[in-house]
């Protein structure tokens, strides 16, 4: 909560510290479980990803990939909070074969370490 805080009120110059921040930004909001504060960080990180000309086509995919694979765990995260285990394995394994196949993902070891937990 501490480190959201903080990584709100700075401003970056360089697009590739500002890349990283918005990604620990992504994993504080869904760790915190703050699903509002989640998707609108979700929209406006796309956008400063696809808005940036400074950014190479490789980190643009990482990091969108980021954002959509961690919006589809979160949304299954919710579905499961909510409906109290109304979540399939076959929909988790689905989502870690894809995971794993795409493999371009920023924080790939900790989107795989999410998913799992929705496994238990």
């Amino acid at each position: 909560s501490e480190a959201k805080k903080l990584l709100q009120k700075v401003e970056f110059t360089d697009p590739f510290y500002l890349l990283g921040a918005k990604s620990i930004l992504l994993r504080c909001y869904y760790e915190l479980e703050d699903e509002e504060g989640f998707f609108s960080h979700c929209e406006s990180f796309k956008k400063i990803i696809l808005r940036h000309k400074q950014v190479s086509g490789y980190q643009k995919t990482v990091h969108l990939n980021l954002i959509l694979y961690t919006r589809k765990a979160f949304r299954l995260f919710l579905r499961k909070a909510e409906h109290k285990n109304n979540v399939s394995k076959k929909e988790i394994e689905k989502l870690k074969a894809k995971v794993n196949e795409v493999k371009q993902i920023n924080n790939l070891i900790w989107l795989n370490e999410k998913i799992e937990e929705l496994s238990l």
